[in-house]
């Protein structure tokens, strides 16, 4: 094409017969002319070489930069993750501890809705559990439910969650003591001295009077367990927990930045620019550093009011950070069916 456009130009600049008198000068007119032609096509090719290099070394700096960004947000969810601690459980067994929290939240909704024959739907019942889950069995959370489900009696099942915190309490405290093996097996006088101690434990602990009840009960039944020393300061800490166990407490400061942070992270990838092939990339490396636990609550929070946005934003259909839960993980209603649910997203276990 070059050669095409410089033979048409010199056909136009050289006439037919060059004048003999002046033949140097028009011939070196006639170079002039080319390596003017030649020099600012090269000045123009070289230029363009010089702007895609620049644009492409840019592009792979700002990739880069967000590269490094995501890495810091995976660092950030891993802190978080390791930051969470529920009584025993610290890290992701505290997402299981938390899953199960939903359970029994869930068990007393269902069971008021059947009772007094409300016709909350599947996912209406989800919500009431999950907010329940997240905010705890709390006057203010009774309130809440008040205003979005008319006809609820929230304060119902916050009483049953209360009471099962207590049973739970409870049954955890007998357990610890039917365990305890601090000492040889003593006779029945020392043992019996030994419940009397520890019962005078209780009536010195600083807790409201309901849980020191409880408590007693706890050690007037365990008169009959096998005769072994109480650990007097591992009965204490038994008491502390007891006092702030956070069972039904709620979870909002938990859950709260856990959320928040990785909503963040996905829309991040959504809105980096990059190919559509790296987006889906950088959302399985990030879906890959999520535990069972945490997929099933995060899908939890997806069918709740205040997690709404996961779905309108088209994140959860097109990223799919819950695809890795199996199949008949949940069992907390017949009625919910995984795949049913959620049928924008290609579980891993439908392959």
């Amino acid at each position: 094409m070059i050669d095409y456009i410089l033979n048409k130009a010199i056909e136009h600049a050289i006439p037919p017969a060059a004048p003999a008198s002046d033949v140097v000068q028009y011939y070196g007119q006639v170079g002039d002319f080319i390596g003017g032609l030649w020099g600012t096509l090269i000045g123009a090719i070289t230029l363009i070489v010089v702007a895609l290099t620049w644009y492409s070394t840019h592009k792979i700096n700002e990739k880069s930069k967000k590269y490094q960004i995501f890495s810091e947000i995976l660092r950030s969810h891993e802190e978080i993750v390791s930051s969470i601690t529920l009584g025993n459980a610290s890290g992701r067994e505290a997402f299981g501890a938390i899953l199960g929290e939903f359970y029994g939240a869930y068990s007393a909704t269902k069971e008021l809705n059947e009772k007094t024959g409300r016709a909350l739907s599947l996912n209406q019942r989800i919500d009431i559990a999950f907010i329940f889950t997240y905010y705890g069995a709390h006057p203010e959370t009774v309130r809440l439910l008040g205003r979005r489900y008319f006809t609820f009696d929230g304060n119902h099942v916050s009483q049953v969650l209360s009471k099962k915190k207590k049973t739970n309490n409870k049954n955890r405290i007998y357990r610890a003591l039917s365990e305890q093996t601090d000492g040889d097996p003593i006779d029945n006088e020392r043992w019996q001295q030994s419940i009397h101690d520890a019962l005078g434990i209780v009536k010195r602990a600083t807790i409201p009077d309901s849980d020191k009840h409880v408590l007693r009960d706890v050690l007037t039944t365990s008169k009959h367990l096998p005769k072994k020393k109480i650990n007097k300061k591992r009965f204490l800490r038994l008491i502390e927990d007891f006092e702030i166990s956070s069972e039904f407490g709620g979870h909002q400061n938990r859950l709260s930045n856990y959320f928040r942070n990785l909503y963040s992270a996905f829309t991040f990838i959504q809105d980096s620019g990059l190919s559509r092939k790296e987006k889906y990339a950088l959302a399985k490396v990030l879906r890959s550093k999520l535990s069972n636990y945490e997929q099933a609550l995060l899908a939890l929070n997806c069918l709740s009011d205040q997690g709404a946005d996961w779905i309108k934003s088209g994140i959860l259909n097109d990223y799919a950070p819950i695809k890795n839960i199996p199949e008949h993980f949940f069992s907390f209603d017949e009625e919910f069916i995984l795949e049913e649910i959620f049928s924008g997203i290609k579980f891993e276990w439908k392959k």
